[in-house]
């Protein structure tokens, strides 16, 4: 009989995208990503850099959404993307950009506050 380690995953997020994609290595991401959770702020750096889109898993007819889109900033490419809200959908969709072959996220937000006096 065969055993398996029970602390070792059965799988791994780049088995779901080569088995979904079938060729994952044509959809390959910048090792360097934004995530951002506003459309404005997706929308002014895409015009901004003059982005370009970048095929995913998801209907690009729910764009922003988990659509990436590739802007070469100082002559890096760098990938911005809204994962959707949420920690759980953030995480997924992160664990699919590292797939993808993404190391490095910076989180951008914006914040507020219910008082004036607030700054």
């Amino acid at each position: 009989m065969k055993y398996y380690n029970e602390d070792a995953p059965v799988f791994e997020p780049y088995d779901f995208m080569k088995y979904t994609l079938r060729d994952a290595e044509a959809f390959r991401l910048p090792s360097i990503s934004v995530i951002v959770f506003n459309s404005m702020m997706l929308e002014y750096f895409t015009n901004r850099f003059k982005a370009k889109h970048k095929p995913w898993l998801y209907n690009i007819r729910i764009k922003p959404i988990c659509n990436p889109y590739i802007l070469n900033i100082s002559g890096k490419d760098v990938v911005f993307i809204i994962p959707g809200w949420g920690a759980p959908k953030a995480t997924v969709v992160m664990e699919e950009m590292i797939a993808r072959g993404t190391k490095i996220f910076l989180i951008m937000r914006f914040c507020g506050a219910l008082r004036e006096e607030i700054t």
